[in-house]
């Protein structure tokens, strides 16, 4: 006990309601009274100067409290290491909170009022639970996972007292998965399933059939997960990492809308939607996607200037793809947002980020010079300090005023910056995506589209099917291009398109692929009427 008494704990808490009660608690542990944290600051000036042996999150009023995310981004950024005893402590159970809880995974979760003697014993359990496991998770904290291994296999072969073992048995399986032993980790989780069926056990046989992509076989389990309010969101969140591992961005981006659903407050969660909805080219979707993580920061004081240039700049790109009525009002909306981020953020953003953004809206509406101008005035030598996504847009932009060889210069430039780096694999991927895209199609949306109807009215149907195929590349849930590329693909069609130019084959598979696009679209009543025609003209065409 008075090596416990030299030990510091550390509550936060956006209210000193519970604060004497847990101290009381404390003290019959013969632990020192708590610091008290009542924000995310505050947190990490005490974490950044003070090693703690406990740490108690507070979290009244359900899970869109702060708190919540509070505790989810300091795990995230290794604030509180696995050595840190973690404890959660809620007036509410809702299926909210207890996804809010699989988020964070503290190591335990009370749920107020309770008696003080049972606080006194579960904070006692908890404190040894960690104490016994100590040598292992001193290294985790340090990547040794081979040596944590070595040291959980050694206490596995003790006899561990009983609400320890099944802990023990949990972390030696993250541990052969994190040191590379996927098929020991694979015959681990499955002989542990054989005798009793552990959701951690479920979830973490899953991780090791992924990595091994055995994809069907992962697939299987993960849908059995989802049919379970208790496991839908690890399921929802290992469909995500699953199809990402099959570039089925679409599906990706569904099931991680489904987890932001179940837990509307995970900031990180909200984040990543965006960047997998840019992937499958929803730029609709990244609109919803970003406003919901705008949203989800503001309730959770995460406020940050990045996330309203996130926003801004998926308004701009879905009005590179749409009519002039809806162009308008995200430019509106744009421009609201940057405002936004000059009054609030005036210091905390670079100003080239809000040029670039200025330069495109010129060029949205048709002053092209104007945004040659301000984007002529931008510094090469800036681009090692900048951000993934600042130099993203300013390569969109240039590409949007005919500058495609500079924007890839940008973009080859990230490609080596992001080599060997593994942190945001998503993002990586987009540049790619950006880069390919860039380098084997000459024009943006806007301009693709202009020229397809230009090519259209001029009854040159061969050049308007070409320039259509590449505007459905860019932009394959546009509904108007959609229906274009259809109704020049048929005109190629009945007007006996041979191999020599595109290959039958290759057309019905246009079609096939424009009629997916039209048919999971919302259509205006002039679109549907157009369709149904067309459909009627495919009829004839195909049957010929």
């Amino acid at each position: 006990m008075d090596r416990m008494a030299s030990q510091r704990v550390l509550i936060i808490t956006q209210t000193q309601r519970h604060v004497r009660m847990l101290n009381a608690l404390l003290s019959d542990l013969h632990l020192p009274a708590a610091d008290i944290a009542l924000n995310q600051r505050a947190a990490n000036e005490f974490l950044s100067s003070n090693a703690y042996t406990l740490i108690i999150c507070i979290c009244q009023s359900g899970a869109s409290n702060p708190i919540f995310n509070t505790c989810l981004r300091l795990k995230e950024e290794n604030l509180i290491p696995p050595t840190v005893a973690l404890l959660m402590i809620s007036d509410k159970a809702d299926a909210e909170i207890v996804n809010a809880i699989l988020d964070i995974q503290p190591d335990d979760f009370l749920i107020h009022p309770f008696a003080h003697n049972e606080g006194v014993e579960r904070l006692s359990r908890l404190l040894h639970r960690k104490q016994t496991l100590q040598p292992v998770y001193q290294s985790v904290a340090s990547g040794l996972y081979t040596q944590a291994l070595k040291d959980i296999e050694s206490l596995l072969a003790e006899k561990l007292p009983q609400d320890i073992y099944p802990l023990a048995l949990k972390l030696k399986g993250e541990l052969l998965a994190r040191s590379g032993n996927l098929e020991r980790a694979k015959t681990f989780y499955e002989s542990i399933l054989s005798l009793q069926s552990f959701t951690w056990a479920r979830t973490g046989l899953i991780g090791c059939l992924i990595e091994m992509e055995a994809f069907p076989d992962a697939e299987k389990q993960i849908l059995s997960l989802t049919l379970h309010p208790s496991t839908a969101i690890l399921a929802y969140d290992l469909l995500t990492l699953l199809q990402l591992r099959l570039k089925d961005y679409d599906s990706a981006f569904e099931a991680t809308t489904l987890a932001c659903e179940l837990s509307p407050n995970n900031v990180s969660r909200h984040r990543n939607a965006v960047y997998i909805s840019r992937l499958s080219k929803d730029f609709e979707g990244t609109v919803n996607a970003a406003q919901n993580l705008l949203e989800c920061s503001q309730r959770n004081d995460q406020q940050d200037p990045q996330y309203y240039l996130l926003c801004a700049r998926a308004c701009i790109d879905l009005a590179m793809t749409t009519d002039a009525t809806q162009t308008k009002a995200l430019i509106e909306r744009s421009r609201h947002l940057t405002r936004q981020v000059e009054e609030q953020f005036a210091t905390d953003v670079d100003n080239e980020d809000l040029i670039v953004i200025r330069a495109r809206l010129y060029y949205l509406q048709d002053e092209v010079s104007n945004a040659r101008e301000l984007l002529n005035n931008l510094e090469v030598s800036c681009w090692p300090a900048q951000s993934d996504e600042s130099l993203i847009d300013k390569a969109k932009a240039l590409h949007e005023i005919g500058l495609r060889q500079h924007a890839l210069k940008i973009l080859t430039f990230l490609e080596k910056r992001k080599n060997g780096d593994k942190s945001n694999d998503v993002v990586n991927a987009y540049i790619a995506q950006q880069k390919h895209d860039k380098e084997q199609i000459e024009f943006p949306p806007r301009a693709l589209n202009n020229q397809a109807v230009a090519a259209f009215r001029e009854q040159q149907f061969s050049e308007a099917l070409s320039i259509l195929q590449q505007a459905f590349r860019l932009m394959p849930k546009n509904p108007a291009i959609a229906l274009n590329l259809l109704q020049a693909t048929l005109h190629q069609l009945s007007h006996n398109a041979n191999a020599a130019t595109v290959s039958w084959v290759m057309l019905k598979k246009w079609i096939a692929e424009c009629q997916t696009a039209i048919e999971n679209s919302p259509l205006s009543e002039e679109q549907q009427t157009r369709y149904q025609r067309l459909q009627v003209a495919m009829s004839a065409t195909l049957s010929q």
